[in-house]
């Protein structure tokens, strides 16, 4: 299994006073990728700004981090992003962000880029979803050639029969899922082994933490109520050339967890 420490750990986020943010940024994990022998997976550039006004610090900051450990994966953008968007100005928003986080990843040597889904139930009937999504994918990568791959992530889906759908539908190769367990357990009633059982054709990476299945905490292995050493299991069977994130706040105890167990 290949294993990553998702950067969001080290990110310190603060709101000035006008209106903008401020990201602090630690090397925690940075410590833990030497230390457990993990890569990174590459999350400053979560907030959409990053790539605006704070580029040239956030950048600067994440090549020294990939000077000291392997970058396998780059989360693209997600704040006001919606592939799914009906409106093409809002549609346009999301290409020039999730355009900008390929080339990023392609010239940090990066090869996948998670991209949340964008599904919004409170916003988007499940058929607009699915049919703007395809609409905008099919386009984009069009118009974006590269050889990042692009993995999709459940955020708020109630079950995985949306994205089961969505790529069935779009049969792109470039295109797969990025399984966030913590994510399953909180909005769906179903174990996050059912989802992945549903999915596991198109999984190529996975979001590991815990939570309670209230809040999506983000919490290590062990401190919710996931069944997170059997889901691993049946993954490594399922889908035996993922990559791992291990997407905890409390990554240190995280990687403890992991190793615990025998997966680090």
């Amino acid at each position: 299994m290949k294993w990553l420490v998702s950067t969001t750990a080290d990110l310190d986020i603060e709101m000035l006073e006008d209106g903008s943010y401020r990201t602090r940024n630690g090397e925690l994990t940075l410590r833990l990728a030497r230390e457990y022998g993990t890569g990174l997976e590459i999350a400053e550039f979560c907030m959409g700004d990053s790539l605006g006004k704070g580029f040239d610090e956030t950048d600067r900051l994440v090549r020294h981090k990939l000077s000291s450990a392997d970058g396998v994966c780059l989360h693209a953008p997600f704040n006001e992003l919606f592939p799914s968007a009906i409106d093409e100005e809002a549609a346009a928003l999301a290409e020039k962000r999730y355009a900008q986080a390929l080339m990023l990843a392609d010239g940090y040597g990066i090869s996948k880029v998670v991209i949340h889904s964008g599904y919004a139930p409170s916003i988007y009937f499940d058929a607009w979803f699915l049919e703007q999504s395809v609409r905008f994918w099919k386009a984009f990568l069009a118009k974006h050639q590269g050889h990042v791959d692009i993995c999709l992530e459940n955020v708020m889906e109630s079950s995985p029969a949306i994205l089961k759908e969505l790529m069935e539908a779009l049969q792109e190769p470039r295109i797969g899922l990025c399984l966030d367990i913590g994510h399953a357990f909180r909005c769906s009633r179903l174990d996050p082994i059912d989802w992945l059982e549903e999915l596991s054709p198109w999984l190529r990476h996975f979001h590991i933490h815990d939570n309670k299945g209230e809040y999506d905490t983000h919490e290590a292995p062990g401190q919710g109520c996931i069944n997170v050493d059997g889901f691993l299991k049946r993954a490594q069977t399922l889908c035996p050339e993922a990559t791992y994130t291990i997407e905890s706040l409390d990554a240190e105890k995280a990687c403890f967890w992991l190793r615990e167990h025998g997966y680090l």
